[in-house]
């Protein structure tokens, strides 16, 4: 499902192949790919792999 997100995120696929969906665009991602998530916008991660899927998320959050 879509979520909506809560900070500025850097995230790494660690594990599995997505589609990742944004609001006006769509990609897909393999193991060592990265993306980033920004805060209040919209993103969906669907796994496409027959793995188990794995995101490494980096929060940024303000000083």
């Amino acid at each position: 499902p879509q979520s909506v997100m809560d900070n500025d995120m850097v995230c790494t696929i660690t594990s599995g192949a997505f589609t990742i969906k944004k609001a006006d665009k769509e990609f897909k991602l393999k193991v060592g790919d990265m993306y980033t998530c920004s805060k209040g916008k919209t993103d969906e991660a669907t796994n496409t792999s027959k793995e188990v899927g794995v995101h490494r998320i980096a929060v940024l959050v303000p000083a």
